[in-house]
């Protein structure tokens, strides 16, 4: 083997080794490149979602990837977190390329809803029962509408009554509740209710004691269900005014006649003004009374002058007449 065939061979190792360090080299550049690109691939937060599947760009953002699905979307209205463990074995089985920040990483999967309430269940149904026939004031007690009807976030937020059995001049109901509406059933309802007939009547509008005098200044109107009055509740304000508590009262509620009385005008043993009419005239005299007496009643007094006793009619103050 001559000089010049061995610096060929050694030319020729020189440049292999050189192609092989280049090669490396570019591997390790597209890895970095790769690597770059891994770091792209982010967590949303907080998802918002319609749909009821959960898809991978509901967890990821900036997927390259076509999209796919992970399964079952929460309840409406409800969410599901997905920790970072789970974020992790996600990435890995649909080849995203994730790295968590911290241990900390989680994204909350939200299901949008939004909530038919209580107050326009009511009017539905209530326009449902005028429509069959219910009039008056009225009100209704309702089971299990208080949790209301949950619709996905993008559906119209309205309700229609289906089918409503009622028969007027009962006071009980059962309906079947659609919504969006009758002919969109997204969510329906099965409810019952009963009807709480109103009345007006008249109550204090503050505390009243014994000796207090009722004035129409005093009154006020307050709706109450029919079924809840007592027999002898005063239905008239007229009934009220003028009269006097029997014992305390309350503001705000219905007032019983067993509750007031006529204020005490003559006390026994206190002087009195006797009034007689005589052939169209009107003549006094000092009295005594022997009874107390509210307006209207009849009581025993004395004339001081005569030390006669006689029968008169409370008519005022510390006055009684003899007709």
């Amino acid at each position: 083997m001559t000089r010049q065939d061995l610096l060929d061979i050694r030319y020729a190792t020189y440049t292999m080794c050189r192609i092989g360090v280049q090669t490396t080299l570019a591997t390790l550049v597209g890895f970095t490149i790769l690597a770059t690109a891994a770091q792209a691939a982010d967590i949303k937060s907080v998802s918002v979602i319609n749909s009821d599947i959960v898809h991978l760009s509901d967890v990821f953002e900036g997927l390259t990837r076509e999209d796919a699905v992970l399964g079952n979307a929460p309840a409406l209205g409800k969410d599901m977190v997905l920790n970072v463990t789970t974020l992790r074995r996600i990435a890995a089985n649909y080849s995203v390329a994730y790295t968590p920040a911290s241990l900390a990483d989680q994204v909350i999967i939200r299901r949008d809803a939004q909530k038919i309430d209580e107050a326009t269940i009511t009017d539905a149904l209530k326009a449902s029962l005028e429509e069959k026939g219910l009039t008056g004031n009225f009100t209704m007690t309702l089971t299990n509408a208080q949790a209301g009807m949950i619709l996905p976030g993008n559906a119209d937020p309205s309700v229609e009554v289906a089918a409503i059995n009622y028969v007027p001049g009962r006071d009980v109901f059962t309906a079947t509740l659609a919504a969006p509406s009758a002919a969109n059933p997204v969510k329906t309802l099965q409810i019952s209710g009963i009807i709480n007939r109103m009345a007006s009547v008249p109550a204090l509008n503050g505390p009243a004691r014994k000796g207090d005098i009722i004035s129409a200044s005093d009154i006020v109107w307050i709706e109450v269900p029919e079924r809840t009055l007592a027999r002898d509740a005063v239905l008239d304000a007229d009934e009220l005014i003028g009269k006097t508590p029997s014992r305390v009262l309350s503001a705000n509620r219905p007032v019983k006649s067993a509750e007031i009385a006529s204020p005490q005008l003559v006390t026994r043993g206190e002087d009195v003004t006797i009034l007689y009419n005589v052939a169209g005239m009107t003549l006094s005299a000092k009295g005594k009374s022997q009874q107390n007496g509210s307006e209207g009643e009849l009581v025993r007094v004395v004339n001081l002058s005569s030390a006669k006793s006689m029968s008169a009619e409370v008519t005022g103050d510390r006055t009684v007449t003899v007709q």
